[in-house]
């Protein structure tokens, strides 16, 4: 145990008994207070990386935090990965994709001036826009080589033109902004929201992560002591409807560096002959290693190492020192300054052997023993953590009597898919309303509160949500008397004015298809009906004549999404929430990081070998034989897993190059094993597509050690007594069966299914000889009771024969209970593979 002021001086033997008690006597307050039964000590988290002191003791932290949506009234077209919705203005004006300069996603909007000075592209938002609403344009902004790169609202009539205040940087994307109040939009008949760039003919800019939030008065108040960055942080980029979801809150322990193993190298050989321990063969100076880290803003650090090269603290660039410059000193203090992350180097001087250990990085003015990085996490990936608009009644995660996380929800999202039941109610000129009865009986009832977002993104308007709106307004929604109401447009679903679709047929819409005639139009009630899906570019493609029982390859694809719902809940519902990990706090001066977009325990297959002998996991690189990225981008990698344990033969690191998918990668030169299952836990790239982080976390700790033992001796007995009810009920319980399933399409194999008591679905065996069907051949079908809600992609291995070389391919399991992939030159699949029921 670290020693501590209020502790007896161990140092020093007592000569006798009166020594004792004059120790006693001198820190007996101390003592007291360390045993007297004190009120838990608050603090507050918010995101990003802060310092935070802890008290005399390590401590258990306990967090609670609130519920937030945002709804990006732009849907996803504002993060311009197409440019489908938008208008180009300007004389002699282009405007075209850009994949190199970004701020998210793979482009941006690149506009070019036109004869008329100025470039843009547009979108008629005033139907979104409620009366007595106020909302923010946010946008990122890089200037090319016009006069300034910017966003701009256009109100007809009166109102005329606002303009954000524009960037001119070329250098990086910079957050621009324009708040917008009722007076300004009320009598507009359009509300023309721009990307926009101004300057002389043939000159460009770029706009990337445009995004409209509603948002409360007080919060439009607001506005006007917040800066760019301060308003682009509060109101992040989302695609369409994203709440606090896929938090991670990490404290790294006193040291900030981890093993050798996690850092990147930096030329010459590097090996790590131990967890702190590197050996350096180079044959230059400035040959090593780096490792880049999350850091505190202005925060005073020092760096302790015992070496033979040099060493230095620098920003991310790797050449701007923030000390002074590579120095060949054992220590080194200075101070962050306003940079979040930083880069630690550890290089030669010259050719030769060099070598490093024990390096230690920690915060303060004094150097502190070394001792390894000692982290501690919560992460909570699938928390989903809702609100209204104004956050008057938002869910709330709190931490219950044996320490794990809970949840009080006060909203619900279902995906409205064709496992729905769904019936024709309302014929309206250039569309059709229908209802899915009996949709959830704990639901507030007539308004209601809630988004409905569009299989594009675009959020649908609630039929009571602006005055004037009637049935005959495309794209509405609502809820009463416990049905769902949903008016669809001719033009996307392809029925014809006059036709009345089937419940089966609005079901295939639900799964992602148009209903179409021979000549690609809505279909007008005699001849044949075809049903096509969207290929991504504007069109329509995979012509059936069978109607649709599944998702379509536009679905599951990703091109495009099924439409979801969240609602209010009539009467709240307590519920546990998945999580991995706790949090503490050691004594002193803690880094404690809090984030969103951690992706937990994903099942991969790893790749390779490629020529020199190594495996990967998330390999986009040719070089490797078979490709098995990530479900999402990844920045990091943090833990590699093989069945439930951590595999620490795996080295991690990040490199945004095209060998990696988003960057993260982790590899090793140990084969890994066939019969053993692999996952990883990762940071993702584009956090938009999962989540945002709260804005604040409210939290307590024990502050002494009577606090903190009475929390550990509580939550143990909880723990006990837990575990030991799993136990007996398990061994009471009549253990699962493997199930064989009807196999279609001529499959055949050993593939079984079985549910678990926690509610996840196994599958394992082989398939193998089966007729591929279209564009997605169905294998067979799960029953009620083991089919997700949302649709589950699960990785497997194929092969043209059991002796031949694994590869990799997908399959997806359906909510009507259909497991299926797309088409594939294998004929065998191997399942050893677990997706989880909600």
């Amino acid at each position: 145990m670290a020693k501590t002021d209020w502790m007896l001086d161990d140092t020093v033997l007592p000569e006798d008994m009166n020594q004792i008690g004059e120790e006693i006597n001198a820190n007996a307050d101390k003592l007291a207070d360390n045993l007297d039964k004190q009120p838990w000590e608050p603090l507050t988290l918010n995101p990003g990386v802060q310092v935070v002191q802890g008290g005399d003791v390590p401590a258990i932290l306990h967090p609670t935090m609130q519920g937030r949506t945002l709804v990006n009234l732009l849907g996803r077209s504002g993060n311009f990965e197409s440019l489908t919705g938008w208008t180009t203005a300007g004389a002699g004006a282009a405007a075209a994709l850009d994949t190199t300069n970004k701020a998210y996603g793979t482009s941006s909007v690149k506009l070019t001036v036109g004869s008329a000075g100025d470039a843009g592209v547009f979108r008629d938002m005033k139907s979104m826009l409620k009366t007595g609403s106020y909302y923010i344009l946010v946008g990122d902004c890089k200037n090319g080589n016009a006069t300034r790169a910017q966003l701009r609202v256009n109100f007809s009539g009166d109102i005329g033109i606002v303009n954000s205040s524009g960037v001119t940087d070329t250098t990086a994307f910079k957050p621009q902004f324009i708040k917008i109040q009722p007076s300004d939009f009320d009598t507009a008949t359009s509300v023309y929201m721009y990307a926009h760039v101004v300057g002389s003919n043939g000159q460009y800019g770029y706009v990337d992560g445009m995004r409209l939030f509603e948002i409360t008065q007080a919060e439009y108040n607001a506005l006007t002591s917040m800066t760019a960055d301060q308003i682009a942080a509060k109101y992040p980029y989302i695609d369409d409807m994203k709440h606090v979801n896929a938090v991670y809150i990490e404290n790294k322990g006193k040291n900030l560096l981890p093993s050798f193993s996690e850092w990147n190298a930096a030329g010459g050989s590097a090996t790590a002959t131990g967890p702190y321990v590197l050996a350096v063969t180079a044959a230059a100076a400035f040959e090593g290693v780096f490792a880049e880290i999350s850091v505190t803003k202005n925060a005073d650090m020092v760096l302790n190492v015992t070496h033979n090269g040099r060493i230095g603290a620098f920003k991310t660039d790797g050449s701007t020192s923030l000390h002074g410059g590579y120095t060949t000193n054992q220590q080194i203090a200075f101070n962050a300054g306003e940079n979040d992350r930083i880069r630690i180097y550890f290089t030669s001087t010259a050719a030769g052997p060099f070598n490093f250990s024990n390096p230690m990085l920690n915060i303060g003015s004094e150097a502190l023993p070394f001792e390894p990085q000692k982290p501690s996490y919560l992460y909570l990936p699938d928390c989903n953590l809702r609100s209204n608009v104004d956050g008057s009644v938002a869910d709330r995660l709190y931490t219950d009597g044996q320490g794990k996380p809970r949840v009080t929800r006060r909203f619900r999202e279902r995906v409205l898919d064709g496992s729905l039941q769904w019936e024709y109610s309302i014929p309206l000129t250039g569309s059709k309303v229908v209802k899915s009865p009996s949709f959830d009986s704990n639901v507030i009832k007539g308004q209601g509160q809630g988004v409905a977002i569009k299989y594009n993104g675009n959020p649908l308007k609630n039929l009571f949500g602006s005055v004037g709106t009637t049935w005959q307004d495309p794209d509405l929604w609502q809820i009463n008397s416990n049905e769902l109401w949903l008016s669809i447009p001719n033009t996307d679903s392809g029925w014809g004015e006059y036709y009345t679709p089937t419940a089966e047929e609005i079901k295939a819409y639900f799964w992602g298809w148009k209903m179409v005639d021979g000549s690609l139009n809505p279909y007008p009630g005699n001849g044949t009906k075809y049903w096509v899906y969207a290929n991504g570019l504007g069109g329509w493609t995979g012509t059936t004549t069978i109607l649709p029982t599944d998702f379509s390859p536009a679905v599951t694809n990703k091109t495009i999404s099924s439409y979801r719902l969240m609602y209010q809940l009539a009467q709240s519902v307590d519920e546990p929430v998945t999580y991995e990990g706790s949090l503490m706090l050691h004594e002193g001066a803690n880094q404690v990081e809090v984030g969103a977009g951690v992706v937990v325990r994903e099942a991969v297959v790893p790749s390779g070998p490629n020529a020199n002998g190594y495996y990967a996991i998330n390999a986009i690189s040719a070089s490797y034989p078979t490709l098995n990225p990530l479900s999402r981008r990844a920045e990091r990698i943090t833990q590699v897993y093989k069945d439930a344990n951590a595999d620490k033969s795996w080295e991690k690191g990040s490199a945004l190059v095209a060998s990696w998918y988003g960057g993260g990668y982790a590899y090793t030169q140990t084969k890994p094993s066939q019969s053993a299952t692999y996952s990883v836990t990762y940071l993702a790239l584009d956090t938009y597509t999962l989540g945002i982080a709260p804005q604040t976390i409210s939290a307590e700790y024990a502050p002494n050690i009577r606090e903190s033992v009475e929390s550990l001796v509580r939550e143990v007995i909880e723990a006990r007594t837990e575990t030991s009810v799993l136990q007996n009920t398990k061994a009471q319980k009549q253990q699962p069966q493997w199930i064989a399933p009807t196999l279609r399409n001529d499959w055949a194999g050993t593939v079984r299914y079985m549910k678990d008591e926690f509610g996840n679905v196994h599958l394992k065996g082989y398939v193998s000889g089966g007729v591929m069907t279209g564009t997605s051949t169905v294998i067979f079908a799960l029953p009620t009771g083991y089919r997700p809600s949302v649709q589950a992609s699960i990785p497997t291995v194929t092969s043209e024969a059991v002796t031949s070389n694994p590869g990799s391919l997908v399959v997806y399991v359906l909510t009507n209970g259909n497991v299926v992939f797309e088409p594939t030159s294998k004929n065998v699949i191997f399942f050893n593979c677990t997706f989880r029921l909600d």
